[in-house]
């Protein structure tokens, strides 16, 4: 389900079959994505995968973990007795020998819910917030005239 977007990321929702609820938000630059995931609802201990794309010829797909997920051919971590968030840095590009992912974007995560983007380009930074009970999430600061999602 939709929840709102903004000039750079969008958030969505859905339902997966064990009932677990996982709000979505992706903010972008360019080519350069931040995935944030909470999940809420499902039983601690459970595991979670974040998978990419499946790159055309001539195309590089990344995807790099950033808060609550180990590297693996799939990026993948388990939910904490409450509600957990998962953020992983994505890109898919057809560039020769792109800048490292980690070099064009920092991610911080306070509390497991405030989520803040700073892009190397000088790109304004981006702050957020998710809501675990409403399951939601809001821009903050300068980005709060977007939509609350």
């Amino acid at each position: 389900m939709p929840l709102g977007t903004g000039e750079d990321w969008a958030a969505s929702r859905h339902t997966v079959a064990s009932g677990a609820t996982v709000t979505s938000l992706v903010v972008a630059d360019g080519a350069v994505e931040v995935r944030a995931h909470l999940v809420t609802g499902a039983e601690p201990g459970t595991e979670v995968r974040v998978t990419g794309w499946a790159p055309g010829k001539d195309e590089r797909a990344e995807l790099v973990p950033a808060y609550g997920l180990s590297d693996g051919p799939a990026l993948s971590g388990v939910t904490g007795d409450g509600p957990t968030l998962f953020v992983a840095l994505a890109r898919l590009t057809a560039e020769p020998g792109p800048v490292p992912l980690g070099d064009l974007v920092a991610v911080e995560v306070r509390e497991g819910r405030d989520l803040t983007v700073r892009w190397a380009t000088g790109r304004a930074a981006g702050r957020f917030r998710f809501a675990p009970r409403e399951n939601s999430v809001a821009a903050l600061g300068d980005r709060a005239q977007d939509s609350t999602a």
